[in-house]
């Protein structure tokens, strides 16, 4: 009966020496060493240390010490993989809790915002998806500039583009040479702009005409080349600021997607991905823009 004695405590002290690390201390890192300590203990013993505790030494390769060199060994490896499953389980739920929490402060601060968006069915949409609805958030110039450009050169059928105002300042090569490489994809160009204060009639900037010329220029020399995507620039009233890829995301908040290369202004644009709202609000702006073609 010793020997089952001494197997039994084996077992036991294993399994306990790794369960108090996490359920007594809620510390991974310590069961595993309180299970590593108890686990060379055990060897140590089987191994001839029995000795210096007062008790009989297990005889060398008997078939009581290879079954509790085995056992050691076996409980250590099992003990020790479901510590690792259970450490990588919880460091799941962390990341997805953080992930939800995350989700429901940039919501929150975008209903918060939401004069920032001039788009209420957005709005009222995130308002009865917040559980569901995928989003993130632009805070930085810089971070929009990248997006804006990620977006036309990886966008495989269409871009909608809207903002308040158009510049040569993003108007530029750079950009004019991106859209000319999505015409040639096949992706079709949407782009609508033409803020109008009612308090302040303006007449157009250098950089406004210059910005305007040079998106003609783009639709006519598409034309006359016969590329694969087309190009529909529009001029009407519009406060809006939305870039739209594909059916993929809509991204609205207070960026001018066309006028605004820098600036000392707190930016702040919300990227929503849901196919069937991206798809409705594509719908609506390409007819708009369709219906307001520059002359």
């Amino acid at each position: 009966m010793l020997p089952l004695y001494y197997s039994a405590t084996i077992i036991l002290t294993i399994i306990a020496s790794f369960a108090l690390g996490k359920f007594v201390f809620n510390n991974y890192n310590l069961s595993k060493i309180f299970g590593t300590i108890i686990c060379l203990f055990w060897l140590y013993w089987t191994l001839g240390g029995s000795e210096y505790f007062g008790h009989d030494k297990v005889w060398t390769f008997s078939r009581l010490y290879f079954f509790q060199l085995s056992e050691i060994v076996f409980l250590f490896i099992i003990c020790f993989a479901i510590i690792n499953w259970l450490s990588e389980k919880d460091k799941k739920i962390i990341e997805k809790d953080k992930e939800i929490k995350e989700k429901q402060d940039i919501i929150n601060k975008l209903l918060e915002d939401r004069e920032r968006i001039d788009n209420r069915d957005i709005i009222e949409y995130i308002e009865k998806n917040q559980k569901t609805v995928d989003i993130k958030v632009l805070s930085r110039i810089p971070q929009h500039i990248e997006f804006l450009y990620d977006t036309l050169q990886n966008a495989q059928e269409s871009v909608c583009i809207l903002s308040g105002t158009a510049t040569s300042y993003v108007v530029d090569n750079e950009f004019k040479d991106t859209l000319m490489d999505c015409l040639k994809r096949g992706v079709n160009i949407y782009i609508g702009y033409g803020y109008s204060s009612s308090f302040n009639k303006q007449s157009k900037e250098g950089y406004n005409i210059k910005a305007e010329q040079d998106l003609k220029k783009l639709v006519e020399f598409s034309k006359q080349k016969n590329l694969k995507g087309e190009i529909f620039v529009a001029e009407y009233k519009n406060h809006s600021k939305m870039l739209i890829c594909d059916d993929k995301y809509v991204v609205c908040g207070s960026y001018n997607w066309l006028s605004n290369a820098r600036g000392y202004n707190a930016e702040r644009s919300y990227v929503i991905s849901d196919k069937k709202r991206v798809g409705e609000e594509s719908e609506i702006i390409k007819k708009h823009i369709r219906n307001n073609l520059l002359k």
